[in-house]
């Protein structure tokens, strides 16, 4: 009987024991609890969820500071989630300290699992509104990506810190950052390696961007992309990145004053860029129209089907109003064409851009009318003139002078009776007078016949 109860005693005290060895401790218990409570709060309170991580992270720390990197389960996640929060609540005060950190993790981890990170990283910091810290923190990842010979992401990472570099226009940061990437994706010998095109068209996108802003041609550029293009037909099909290199092809050609080649390289790349459902394709469609004018185009780029989705859009529906102010020939409305270039709602005078030809258009809008009003006097007041086109004598003075000089209009300015005789309505007359005694002549004849 003593001999059961001792043995059963014994088997209890056993399986005791074992059960006692299957107990967790608590700061794992602890540690799960909260990552996992911080992953529900993500979204629906990202700043408790911020702190949940760092908690996991703090006792993980300390609990596991004996283990290898590899071995602590939560740090990673955590630090990761950590980051990507601290962007998106837009506290960047920490937010080096703790990309510095993670990244002497990134080699005790999956490569895959470092890769989509460093992903996500670059995706967050974009969103970030101190480009201050951004340029740092991308910096830092750009670092780590050179040292571990993560290509891929080494490319995506220099072209979000080559635009980085733009919104500082810091140009002289640019080049370096172009020169890497070139370096990155061409053969030894410095020739295009034709099995990266897609990346490299990409670069010379970059470039073109750079020659615009430092205005330096872009003729040869132009060359290697369409010998580029030849080369790899297949695998350049990327109309964003074709839609920005007809983009600022446009451009140069805007400031070269060659508006009709401006005019298709605009057209193509609102195409280019509405094919992708990229968002630069209003603000291309609003350049198209400007070059559409200077280039004094018949056609109406509203009137192409493309552009309809933007009928209800304010800023594009001034744009229509503009094109349409210019394009009426009997009577320019130059009060109206005006007035939609300056109104501030219409945002044209935000686009540095567009503003840097405001002047060149309302010029041209200005010639046009000059034409039509003269085309009925044989003598006109420049005061007449001056208040028509809503600006000073002078000014009209050296419209006329540009007319005449290009043989648009056929006359000379009387600065003593301060008119522009018409010497077209004269000769029209005389050539009616002319056919008018021909007409006399030949039925004074018939009389006498």
């Amino acid at each position: 009987m003593s001999s059961d109860y001792d043995y059963e005693d014994d088997d209890y005290s056993d399986n005791n024991d074992s059960n006692g060895s299957q107990e967790r401790p608590e700061q794992e218990i602890e540690m799960e609890n909260l990552f996992y409570q911080a992953d529900d709060e993500k979204n629906t309170n990202p700043e408790a969820s911020k702190q949940n991580y760092l908690k996991v992270i703090e006792i993980e720390e300390s609990y596991r500071a004996d283990k290898l990197p590899g071995q602590q389960e939560f740090i990673f996640p955590s630090l990761r989630n950590v980051i990507i929060l601290l962007c998106k609540l837009q506290q960047t005060q920490k937010l080096e300290s703790q990309v510095q950190k993670i990244l002497k993790y990134m080699g005790s981890v999956a490569r895959n699992d470092a890769t989509d990170a460093i992903n996500d990283f670059i995706e967050c910091l974009i969103q970030l509104e101190d480009k201050t810290v951004m340029r740092k923190v991308l910096e830092q990842i750009l670092d780590y990506l050179k040292n571990n010979n993560m290509d891929q992401l080494l490319n995506k990472a220099l072209f979000k810190l080559a635009y980085i570099y733009f919104d500082f226009k810091d140009l002289e940061s640019v080049s370096k950052t172009l020169q890497e990437l070139f370096k990155l994706n061409r053969n030894k010998d410095g020739t295009d390696d034709v099995k990266k095109s897609a990346t490299l068209l990409e670069c010379y996108a970059l470039e073109i961007q750079l020659c615009v802003q430092k205005n330096i041609q872009i003729k040869k550029i132009l060359k290697r992309v369409q010998i580029l293009r030849t080369m790899d037909k297949n695998s350049i099909t990327d109309n964003r990145i074709m839609g920005i290199i007809q983009e600022n092809t446009g451009k140069m050609y805007m400031k070269q004053r060659k508006y009709l080649d401006a005019n298709q390289e605009f057209q193509d790349a609102f195409k280019a860029y509405q094919e992708v459902g990229n968002i630069k394709a209003k603000q291309v469609l609003k350049y198209w129209c400007f070059a559409s004018i200077l280039s004094k185009q018949q056609i109406d780029p509203f009137a192409e089907q493309a552009t309809y989705v933007y009928n209800q859009d304010p800023e594009i529906q001034a744009m229509k109003n503009l094109r349409e102010a210019y394009q009426n020939d009997q009577n320019p409305n130059i009060r109206q064409f005006k007035s939609i270039l300056d109104k501030k709602e219409n945002h044209i005078q935000d686009d540095d851009f567009l503003k840097e030809y405001t002047g060149e258009l309302k010029k041209t809008m200005s010639l046009k009318k000059i034409i039509t009003i003269i085309s009925g006097y044989s003598k006109i007041k420049i005061q007449y003139l001056a208040q028509q086109l809503l600006c000073k004598e002078c000014e009209v003075e050296r419209f006329l002078m540009e007319l005449i000089l290009s043989k648009q209009i056929n006359g000379f300015i009387n600065q003593v009776e301060g008119v522009f005789e018409n010497n077209q309505i004269s000769q029209n007359d005389n050539e009616d007078n002319k056919i008018k005694n021909i007409s006399n002549w030949i039925n004074t004849i018939k009389r006498f016949n």
